[in-house]
């Protein structure tokens, strides 16, 4: 590869965790690798950098051949993959008749609205719409309870009302992507932050009464910040006996969940769930529901558990999104969570030195 690479990294227990620009993915180096990549993404060559890794780290010239060849070649695949679907879409020339159809084709996909909610959230107007029923059973339950009505007004009145627009096309297998997008995207339109790093965090029972979203914050003391995301909360099945006690309205739930080998329900926000003001984020909790585990809490490795947190987040493909996640994910401790007694679990949360 002939040209410099864009990216940006952080360094932390001596390791360097990099962003690539180009695919949009992170990856973590030691010590000699990081310099390899580094050379190589100035634009160094491969000969040359094996000369430099001879020179600094005392490696024979057969090894740091091999060495650099081989951090150059499991880096390239993260962006011939990018390549690949580039070549793709810029090869494929089809003729006239073939370009005007799909342009049809397109513009009535567009068109085609299975249906559309108006909402007020965050002071503003958002118009939600969904491209299929499979969509809108997905995501209509997080906001339904800000619905003003549903829309039945001319195109040219809705310009006048909606602030923000949202748009949940075709069905999607990764849902939880999806919902990642869906807040990315509308939480900067309603708190007026311009960089917003998702996560998906569903709960067998809310710790509080707001399902929590992770942001990162344009504080100038870097301060990491959690804003809420309005939207319901989902309640599983083996929750809704617990959460009763507290939710009259989940009583009724109890029968058809009983009745269901899986089910679940949404719990609408209550008190003030249009403020979305945020409060300092304290750690970071992998959660997971175990009948055989009272309560278990254990302090995990940022390094290790990076993937997973990836795995169930969005994050805008920019560098100053890029980095902020960075600042943000090692600024904060990180634990798995294992439990079946909310009690303990609630009082173990407690009494944590962190919290």
């Amino acid at each position: 590869m002939n040209f410099r690479i864009r990216y940006c990294h952080i360094v932390v227990e001596n390791t360097w965790v990099v962003w690539l620009e180009g695919p949009h993915r992170f990856i973590q180096f030691k010590e000699p690798a990081f310099f390899v990549f580094e050379e190589w993404a100035s634009g160094q060559e491969p000969q040359a950098i094996a000369n430099n890794c001879t020179e600094r780290y005392g490696l024979p010239q057969e090894e740091a051949v091999r060495f650099v060849g081989e951090i150059i070649s499991e880096t390239e695949k993260l962006f011939k993959a990018e390549v690949k679907v580039k070549i793709k879409k810029e090869t494929v020339k089809p003729n006239k008749a073939e370009v005007e159809a799909k342009i049809k084709a397109e513009e009535a996909e567009l068109k085609r609205i299975h249906s559309e909610y108006l909402c007020r959230i965050g002071g503003k107007t958002i118009l939600f719409r969904y491209g299929d029923e499979v969509m809108e059973e997905a995501f209509r339950p997080l906001f339904e309870q800000f619905e003003q009505s549903k829309v039945e007004v001319e195109v040219k009145d809705k310009k006048k009302k909606v602030e923000v627009k949202v748009e949940v096309g075709k069905q999607n297998k990764d849902e939880v992507k999806v919902e990642a997008k869906i807040s990315g995207e509308t939480l900067p339109e309603v708190s007026k932050e311009d960089e917003v790093i998702e996560n998906e965090s569903r709960f067998e029972a809310p710790l509080k009464t707001k399902d929590l979203r992770l942001k990162t914050s344009t504080d100038p003391e870097k301060v990491p910040l959690l804003y809420p995301l309005p939207v319901a909360i989902s309640v599983k099945k083996n929750a809704i006996p617990i959460l009763a006690k507290w939710y009259p309205a989940l009583e009724k739930e109890m029968v058809d969940a009983a009745e269901e080998e899986s089910y679940e329900t949404y719990l609408p926000l209550t008190g003030n769930a249009g403020d979305l003001s945020p409060i300092p984020a304290k750690a970071i909790f992998f959660v997971q529901y175990d009948p055989m585990v009272d309560f278990r809490l254990t302090r995990e490795s940022n390094l290790e558990k990076m993937n997973d947190f990836l795995k169930l987040s969005w994050i805008p493909r920019n560098r100053g999104a890029a980095q902020a996640f960075l600042e943000w994910y090692f600024s904060l401790p990180v634990y798995s969570l294992v439990y079946s007694d909310p009690e303990k679990l609630v009082k173990g949360v407690t009494f944590l030195p962190t919290i």
